[in-house]
């Protein structure tokens, strides 16, 4: 079944008042159902990723922790200037930090419970 979405304009008031009735379910499941009753089909809510907490708080130690940012910000500062050399010491930073950052990414990945694209 493919769905199609529909636009409404609501006041502020009125959106206030919905999202009251709602409660905790999502307002377009509560409108449908306002709308059409027994004939409104319920969805599957979306799956939520499985969050690994721990290893989500090492990964944002980690983030903390280095100098990730300080290092990309000099570096773009340098380049914006015209007086970012090309020295074995840059490009070590530079690699240094495009594999920290893709080391976080894949753990952070992981951390959700999502599959990395091939």
């Amino acid at each position: 079944m493919s769905t199609k979405p529909f636009s409404i304009r609501l006041t502020f008031e009125e959106r206030v008042r919905l999202e009251q009735a709602a409660g905790s379910r999502p307002l377009s499941e509560y409108i449908r159902l306002r709308l059409l009753g027994d004939e409104a089909k319920v969805r599957k809510p979306l799956r939520s990723p499985k969050v690994n907490e721990k290893a989500l708080a090492r990964l944002l130690a980690a983030l903390g922790a280095s100098q990730i940012g300080p290092s990309l910000r000099g570096l773009a500062h340098a380049a914006k200037l015209g007086a970012l050399v090309e020295s074995p010491e840059t490009v070590s930073e530079i690699r240094t930090a495009c594999q920290s950052i893709e080391s976080i990414r894949t753990d952070l990945i992981t951390a959700l419970g999502l599959k990395a694209e091939r």
